[in-house]
């Protein structure tokens, strides 16, 4: 069974962050576009915690239209990872353009995921 569905967020420059979410048999596959900062990152944060909801084997974050992530982005990613590592599924950055890997790297964050170029 396949779920698909969209949910935006805007951030302080008027610049939607859209999730486009594929879910089929226990793996999500969730889509982020635009950018995910200050205003964005608590709308980012409840929409994959809300994937977590089903019983998921893995969680997939395709990066390939995420522009920009900023502090508040990361702390996002920090919560999301912390539950899905109580939940023991993996979850895979994929897509991950130079910027965003540079801070994710610079950050530390590269650790906490695995992180694919598809």
């Amino acid at each position: 069974m396949e779920n698909v569905c969209k949910d935006e967020g805007w951030s302080q420059k008027g610049e939607a962050m859209e999730i486009i979410k594929h879910i089929e048999d226990k793996k999500a596959v969730l889509q982020v576009v635009g950018r995910v900062d200050t205003v964005t990152s608590s709308s980012f944060q409840a929409q994959v915690l809300e994937v977590f909801d089903s019983p998921l084997h893995t969680l997939i974050l395709d990066c390939q239209k995420l522009e920009y992530i900023s502090s508040a982005g990361l702390r996002a990613l920090l919560v999301i990872a912390k539950s899905a590592g109580s939940r023991k599924v993996p979850v895979v950055l994929t897509h991950v353009n130079a910027l965003v890997l540079e801070v994710l790297e610079m950050s530390g964050f590269d650790s906490f995921f695995t992180i694919q170029e598809v």
